[in-house]
């Protein structure tokens, strides 16, 4: 009785499939192979910094964003507050425009990003239920200029709509 005792024999490529026999090969890795796994490497490394670097951005750019709007927010506040007690409801009695300098965030080397704010009033007349009500709006712009960039000028602009008692 003739045997092919041949089949049975134990080879890697038999041993967990193909793929694994193939790693398990000892006839090593082709130039071509490390070039594709090097740049694949590469490529993923890259774009792990890249990502990490744009959401860093992203995020102090929020951030700046987010300062300017409660700056904006706390003085429509404090002008509401001076409308409503100090000059007891009369709005002529609001400056018109006026600007000052905010500091918007703190940056490396005890410097500051500094932003400006402007106020701007304008009288406007709605007419509601057949009568005419005079209100007068009142635009908080906060402008700052971006120093990790030559060009952005940012700006964050809140209006707010007041009536006359």
């Amino acid at each position: 009785m003739n045997c092919n005792c041949s089949r049975f024999y134990y080879s890697p490529e038999y041993a967990g499939g193909r793929v694994f026999g193939l790693l398990r090969s000892e006839k090593g890795m082709t130039i071509l192979e490390v070039l594709v796994t090097s740049l694949i490497i590469v490529f993923t490394l890259m774009s792990i910094y890249i990502g990490v670097v744009y959401a860093e951005k992203t995020v102090l750019q929020n951030y700046r964003d987010r300062a300017a709007t409660l700056l904006a927010s706390g003085e429509l506040e404090k002008i509401y507050f001076d409308f409503s007690t100090v000059y007891n409801g009369d709005p002529n009695r609001i400056p018109n425009r006026y600007s000052k300098d905010v500091v918007i965030d703190l940056l490396p080397k005890n410097k500051k990003l500094q932003g400006r704010l402007m106020m701007d009033k304008t009288f406007q007349n709605e007419f509601v239920s057949g009568s005419m009500i005079r209100a007068f709006i009142v635009n908080v712009t906060i402008e700052w200029k971006e120093p990790t960039s030559k060009m952005a000028k940012r700006s964050i602009v809140l209006r707010e709509d007041f009536y006359a008692r």
